[in-house]
């Protein structure tokens, strides 16, 4: 053998001996009489981002470690993944599969509170002959998910649970991996959830202690007790009787009963905790809030139950005249209604609508009468 080889080779082994080691640095071959030399084989991993409720995107993290948050209850809102040859798509709440899209895209949505609930990723091109990729979700009620595999579904569709964090890991193609014992993804479905019934709305009044006759007051809902207007707490009618009168824009205190209790309805149809969008009574003026939608009195079709109607002429500051939720409804379509009276803050279930004798109860009667819009929850 070569001298000047045979040196090389001695080096190596003391190298290796001195290192501590008897597993040798390099792998030594021969090829036309020269040493061909190569580091043990390693495996890329993807690298990816986070956007999570409230807290916005976080750091790029990678190989199977967690992107998102756990036990917090947040929602995953976006998503990026670095890595060659990468693909991938996302399932959004109340949009659905989104588009394809390469390293380093975003996926999901920012600024519009709604969760990924699904992902779909996959290899292309030569990476995808070298290598399989791994993920899985966690998502709410269900906790960690099983791992998916090359483009398979993760997550969950069809029950509006969101996803809150995802692991991803890159193995060799056909490597051995403990996918876990859970599915990787759930399609699910929850029949007529968005459909209000009058046992919805009456469980929320039975948790606050709502009751005809009584007094709408702040008993849990401390979001109101700073929306009383200079006026009305200077005839110190505030908390001794109930009034608690929304301030916002002039608006009256029977908006701030409709919404809050229709708030609390959509919460328990969606598993989430109360959220009124922005200010006191930005359901009126500004965004709907999540959920629900804005009707005119001619694409409602018809009232139903757990709509939200505001109707009446307008008061001198521009705000329509009363507001109540559609709480039952007759064989012959005729409403009862939920609602609080503005002049002395105290709950009605009314036969017609402001409790006045020539109130209207039908959407027909309602368009005579001068309905402004309908607020309706779609889910």
């Amino acid at each position: 053998m070569n001298k000047k080889l045979t040196a090389g080779i001695v080096a190596l082994f003391v190298a290796a001996t001195i290192s501590g080691t008897t597993q040798p640095i390099f792998n030594i071959g021969f090829a036309n009489s020269s040493i061909v030399a190569s580091a043990a084989d390693s495996i890329p991993q993807a690298s990816y981002i986070a956007h999570v409720q409230s807290k916005g995107w976080l750091s790029y993290v990678s190989g199977g470690e967690t992107a998102g948050t756990t036990g917090d209850s947040l929602r995953l809102e976006a998503l990026r993944i670095r890595f060659d040859g990468v693909r991938y798509q996302a399932h959004v709440q109340s949009k659905g599969w989104g588009d394809w899209v390469d390293s380093d895209d975003p996926v999901g949505t920012v600024n519009e509170k709604k969760a990924i609930e699904a992902v779909r990723i996959k290899l292309t091109n030569d990476m995808a002959k070298k290598y399989d990729i791994y993920y899985r979700l966690h998502v709410a009620h269900y906790g960690w998910l099983g791992w998916a595999k090359n483009g398979e579904p993760a997550g969950t569709t069809g029950g509006r649970v969101r996803a809150e964090a995802i692991q991803i890991k890159v193995v060799k193609r056909n490597a051995s991996f403990d996918r876990g014992t859970q599915k990787p993804y759930m399609e699910l479905t929850l029949p007529e959830t968005n459909t209000i019934t009058k046992a919805d709305i009456q469980a929320v009044c039975n948790k606050y202690g709502y009751a005809n006759n009584k007094y709408w007051t702040t008993n849990g809902s401390t979001y109101f007790t700073s929306c009383k207007t200079p006026a009305y707490a200077s005839n110190n009618r505030g908390a001794v009787n109930g009034w608690n009168s929304f301030s916002y824009r002039g608006c009256s205190q029977c908006y701030g009963f409709a919404d809050y209790v229709m708030a609390n309805v959509a919460s328990n149809k969606k598993g989430t905790t109360v959220e009124i969008d922005g200010q006191q009574n930005s359901w009126a003026y500004g965004s709907v809030h999540n959920g629900f939608k804005k009707l005119s009195g001619s694409t409602a079709g018809t009232l139903k139950i757990g709509d939200i109607v505001r109707a009446g002429n307008k008061n001198t500051t521009g705000v329509d005249q009363h507001s109540a939720i559609v709480y039952d409804i007759d064989a012959n379509g005729n409403a009862t209604f939920l609602e609080v009276w503005g002049a002395s803050g105290q709950i009605s279930f009314s036969s017609r609508f402001g409790g006045w004798s020539y109130g209207p109860r039908t959407l027909s009667e309602f368009n005579n009468f001068g309905i402004n819009y309908i607020l309706r929850y779609e889910g």
